[in-house]
């Protein structure tokens, strides 16, 4: 939360000091979510990957230079060879490359055309630890994951009434159980209803567990 305050200030300050065409219109909104665990981690490093993909850019992940994709299980022997340091400009050099008089690490290295190199500041080798191996990896990159995710950051700010809960767990069931009365299920098909409807319009549990009749404890300990 922090870093989006600091995020938030500093891109005002530079949208204010370039009038040229930049105009936010109204006050900036930002939240955050918990990542409770690996899998879900993976999930959101994959949903950030995949944006150039989404926005109908006609590149890979890994083949968009200003994204951090290409980064975790490479080679960057190539990259680090033709790369220059910071350090090795005075600070005016810098300020005229960079267009900033934010002072930047000495370390992070600049590539040929101006652009700074993203694994400078990017922390692959944790996306690695975080994945594990090259095949979770791609598995991920290739992955939908944006539907999913946008309900989930939503979920705080739209939600469904109970009643349309009840018609879409009830449609389920039809399906899966030939049975109409969620109450006459048994305790495990109530818990897949709310797993499969969760992943569709990503009602939160505590909603879940008042529609089929569950202990909203049990319930959220289960499907998070």
């Amino acid at each position: 939360m922090e870093f989006m305050k600091l995020y938030e200030r500093l891109t005002g300050i530079w949208l204010a000091n370039h009038r040229d065409g930049f105009h936010i219109e109204e006050n900036w909104i930002h939240d955050s979510w918990l990542i409770p665990d690996r899998d879900n981690l993976q999930e959101k490093i994959a949903y950030v990957h995949r944006n150039p993909l989404v926005a109908g850019i006609p590149l890979s992940p890994a083949g968009y230079r200003w994204s951090s994709a290409n980064l975790p299980f490479s080679d960057h022997t190539f990259i680090k060879s033709i790369c220059k340091c910071l350090g090795g400009h005075s600070v005016y050099e810098k300020r005229k490359m960079l267009e900033t008089k934010i002072l930047l690490p000495d370390d992070w290295l600049l590539l040929p055309d101006g652009m700074i190199w993203p694994g400078s500041y990017t922390n692959y080798q944790l996306m690695e630890n975080v994945f594990g191996s090259i095949g979770r990896y791609l598995f991920s990159l290739n992955q939908k994951v944006e539907a999913h995710v946008n309900q989930e950051m939503m979920s705080d700010s739209v939600s469904l009434p109970d009643g349309d809960i009840k018609k879409m767990l009830t449609a389920i069931s039809l399906e899966l159980f030939a049975q109409e009365d969620l109450q006459l299920l048994s305790l495990k098909h109530r818990i897949d209803l709310c797993r499969r409807l969760r992943k569709t319009v990503w009602a939160n549990s505590k909603q879940l567990a008042r529609v089929v009749g569950i202990s909203p404890k049990d319930l959220k300990e289960i499907i998070g």
